[in-house]
């Protein structure tokens, strides 16, 4: 019981490590890379969040008649795919296409994060209080991590080629773990 609980952790941790890459630098590559001005990034920001509440909620409803492993497994694949397509088609990118991504990506994040909620809800199920706490920060601390760590890469990589290995790494991650757990 121990073993399955810890990769479905790990698979949420990896996930929140990508997304403090994201997080420390999606708006200077929207800036720089696509040349998008101040006022277009606040609008994208506003419109992401905003079709996201419709589509969160209809996840919600969706994702309590599924396995929590699974849903576990298929929101890291997603959030892998839709962070690759990001890097690998950063130059083809339109407002729309990006919009397009971001809510796969968070998508897949929001199905991965919820699962791990769950999973440690149900492991500490006596002790509520406890539960909360490492639940509320774990987020945090996996995307600071995140963000730490891809400040030290952007320099090598780049914008692109980050996004790709750590889209190609989620997804591995997730089907390596997958299969372990069988």
């Amino acid at each position: 019981m121990r073993k399955p609980f810890l990769l479905l952790i790990s698979v949420s941790f990896a996930v929140l490590l990508l997304g403090g890459f994201y997080r420390a630098f999606f708006i200077l590559f929207l800036k720089q890379e696509l040349a998008w001005s101040q006022n277009l990034i606040l609008v994208f920001g506003a419109l992401s969040s905003f079709l996201f509440l419709p589509i969160s909620l209809w996840i919600i409803k969706k994702l309590g008649t599924q396995e929590t492993k699974k849903t576990i497994f298929q929101g890291g694949v997603i959030f892998g795919i839709f962070t690759i397509l990001f890097g690998a088609a950063a130059s083809f990118l339109n407002f729309l296409s990006v919009l397009v991504i971001d809510l796969g990506k968070s998508i897949g994040g929001f199905m991965v994060n919820s699962g791990r909620s769950g999973q440690v809800n149900k492991k500490l199920k006596n002790f509520p209080e406890e539960a909360g706490a490492i639940d509320t920060i774990f987020a945090p601390l996996g995307t600071a991590l995140g963000s730490l760590i891809s400040g030290f890469l952007i320099g090598f990589l780049g914008f692109n080629l980050m996004f790709i290995l750590g889209g190609i790494s989620i997804a591995a991650i997730c089907q390596i773990l997958k299969f372990r757990l069988r």
